[in-house]
């Protein structure tokens, strides 16, 4: 009866508003551990984003966890000292107003993929029962203003010609590739002797997955 007072008292406070939400937290926290003898997982939104990152590298894709990291990175440094609060204590208005402080430094496409990807990472959160609801399914892209999209010219032969004639070593080979395959830096660096046939170059694109037979 006792220890029912204590824990009552202390939601009593929690509702005249006289708890902060980190004490209101701790409350939960020890009313799970006496109710099932375990230690409730908890981490700051740094903490777990983090680890979200590294576990998308160690989960082999290295190449996307980096660009994870560099976004995950810029939004701890918006949040500032409020990235080291509790997780649960993210709210949507924080994704919002990263999103828009992003559009403010890049155009609208690009703060709308960073917001995707905290939205996934998020939501992974909340299938793990971390945060107790979907933050993200109100989320609306960001509508800004566009400057007029930059128009993508060609190289001409001339210019293909001054870039190859001024590239030095392994870079004129590349440039050269390039220029007469319309490939991928990746998957021009990546080719081997074996890619080499009669007159044929043949290998997988990197990134299509697409079977390559280039004359």
């Amino acid at each position: 009866k006792k220890k029912a007072q204590e824990v009552l008292a202390k939601w009593d406070s929690a509702a005249r508003a006289e708890l902060t939400a980190t004490q209101v937290q701790r409350v939960m926290a020890d009313l799970y551990r006496e109710a099932t003898g375990t230690t409730a997982q908890t981490f700051t939104v740094r903490e777990y984003l983090n680890q979200w990152c590294e576990n998308k590298g160690a989960r082999g894709a290295r190449r996307a966890a980096d660009k994870y990291r560099q976004i995950v990175s810029e939004f701890l440094a918006h949040l500032g000292k409020r990235a080291d609060q509790p997780l649960r204590q993210l709210t949507e208005a924080d994704l919002s107003a990263y999103a828009i402080a992003a559009g403010k430094k890049v155009r609208a496409r690009t703060a709308n993929n960073k917001l995707i990807l905290l939205a996934a990472a998020l939501r992974d959160a909340w299938s793990e029962n971390l945060i107790p609801d979907d933050i993200c399914k109100r989320l609306k892209k960001i509508k800004l203003a566009e400057p007029e999209p930059m128009r993508r010219l060609p190289f001409c032969q001339e210019q293909v010609d001054t870039i190859i004639a001024m590239a030095e070593g392994e870079w004129k080979g590349i440039a050269t590739l390039g220029a007469y395959t319309g490939q991928r830096l990746g998957d021009i660096v990546s080719l081997r002797w074996s890619n080499v046939g009669a007159g044929i170059l043949a290998f997988t694109s990197r990134k299509t997955k697409r079977k390559m037979r280039i004359p």
